[in-house]
């Protein structure tokens, strides 16, 4: 039986071979700055509190009002899938109380994002996304109190008065201390690990030191006076470890080559028969792009295929080109034309020849089963017909999926149109022929089905406006042709 081709949604950007190398370059070429400059990653999570983005965002712009996926939980939670990082990184700044480090907070980051618009060229309901935040720098007009040295003295006076009990720790840091996170808490910092966002020097002194060790660490902020209250029995040893990153892209030269060898390669072969002739016996692999719509600016590979795509429109079949991209060469044909209306049988033929094929095996099938399906029972019907018998304990139809076959409609409407322990007659659906038997049917009365009514509310709104817009794209007498002067 076939399954029934399961695609991706619709406005979602997805990348696979060879196309997710170039999506790392970009990925890898954006990051690799921001941890040259001490930018450390924050993983965020895909979804948060609904009012994280409705009190940072703010609840009149466009991303809260209209653009967001928002939906409830099963514990009647209100929760939206990220749409932007910002709010996400404060979140998590306050949460785990990383400005009450010292500051500036480096972060970057990278990951999906999500707005429910619709979708169009260059917008998409899922994209990616790197960002780099730099919380709390300092003001280049507060200027320091005392100089270097000054700062140094005055912290080794301290550190003496504490090691011979002239001075208690907690006063000092009330009356002393310029870190005014540090006076909030008594400068108790807690337990920490190496996962802590705190400069590596102030970090290693607690990580690295004995109870009861006092020392002076210097950071790019000043000094700080360190006292180790305690350290855990499961501590463990770390490495550090240096990157150096290249790009790995073709130079110059290599551009050149390629570029020459492409354009021979058109020169030679300008026409549709020229063209596949050398194809074969280059023993050259073919990519093909089907279905290509005026407007698109995407194709297999490609991500700008403007130029590409407008020339699609002008072309004759069988016509030849070269184009050129940032990373790639191209020699293009255009292998078929399929205009408006009904298509000549030689531009379907192999497809009408599958349904032909299909509906023919179908029939064979029911009349099968009409002849060799009479049985007392199920188990019975299947042994003649030389099948398995297969079981579901539980089907959800809500789900549209049955084990086996995936998403199959016309199979959950049989078993919801077919009595407890009634066979029901063979049936043909996409994935195949069949019959079924309902052994039970469990409901619960106490189901209030309040969040599938919400489920259901949140993807007809989502899919409101898009459908709207193709209905009256439908019913106009509108062609668009605007991609030919954008």
């Amino acid at each position: 039986m076939k399954k029934e081709k399961i695609q991706a949604p619709k406005g979602v950007s997805e990348y696979v071979p060879p196309q997710s190398r170039e999506f790392e370059w970009v990925r890898d070429g954006l990051i690799a700055p921001a941890r040259l400059a001490g930018y450390a990653l924050m993983e965020l999570p895909v979804f948060e509190d609904t009012q994280l983005f409705t009190r940072g965002v703010g609840e009149s712009t466009d991303v809260v009002s209209k653009e967001m996926y928002t939906f409830e939980d099963r514990g009647g939670r209100s929760i939206t899938l990220r749409p932007e990082g910002t709010a996400g990184v404060m979140r998590a700044v306050i949460e785990h109380n990383l400005d009450r480090a010292q500051l500036p907070i480096k972060v970057w980051y990278s990951g999906a994002f999500f707005r429910a618009e619709r979708p169009q060229a260059g917008r998409y309901r899922q994209f990616y996304q790197v960002g780099i935040e730099a919380i709390g720098l300092n003001d280049p007009e507060n200027k320091p109190k005392r100089s270097k040295e000054q700062a140094k003295r005055e912290a080794d006076s301290l550190l003496v008065l504490i090691k011979s009990k002239k001075a208690i720790f907690d006063t000092l840091v009330k009356t002393i201390s310029d870190d005014m996170g540090s006076k909030t808490n008594g400068g108790d910092y807690g337990w920490f690990d190496e996962n802590k966002g705190f400069v590596t020097p102030f970090k290693n002194a607690g990580l690295k030191g004995t109870i009861g060790n006092i020392s002076v660490v210097e950071t790019q902020f000043g000094y700080h006076i360190i006292e180790v209250l305690n350290v855990s029995k499961t501590r463990h040893t770390n490495y550090t470890i240096a990157q150096i990153f290249k790009l790995i892209a073709p130079s110059d030269e290599t551009n050149q080559a390629i570029y020459a060898k492409a354009n021979q390669f058109g020169g030679e072969n300008n026409t549709g028969e020229l063209f596949d002739k050398a194809v074969a016996t280059q023993k050259l692999t073919k990519q093909m792009a089907d279905n290509i719509k005026e407007g698109d600016r995407q194709l297999p590979g490609l991500d700008q295929a403007k130029e590409l795509t407008n020339w699609v429109y002008t072309a004759e079949k069988g016509d030849v080109n070269i184009f050129s991209f940032n990373d790639k060469h191209i020699v293009a044909k255009l292998s078929g034309i399929k205009n408006k209306g009904v298509l000549p049988l030689e531009d379907v033929k192999e497809e009408v020849t599958l349904k032909a094929i299909k509906q023919k095996k179908s029939n064979l099938f029911l009349e099968e089963f009409k002849n060799k399906g009479n049985g007392k029972n199920i188990q019975e019907i299947a042994t003649k017909l030389k099948l398995e018998l297969n079981k579901q304990e539980t089907l959800m139809p809500e789900s549209r999926v049955v084990d086996l076959l995936g998403i199959d409609d016309i199979f959950i409407g049989t078993v919801l149109g077919t009595k407890v322990n009634a066979i029901s007659k063979a049936s043909v659906s996409n994935n195949g022929v069949f019959i079924v038997k309902v052994s039970a049917i469990k409901t619960n009365p106490n189901n209030d089905f309040k969040e599938t009514k919400n489920q259901l509310e949140q993807l007809i709104s989502g899919r409101a406006d898009n459908d709207v817009f193709e209905g009256l794209k439908e019913m106009s007498d509108i062609e668009d042709h605007k991609s030919r002067i954008e």
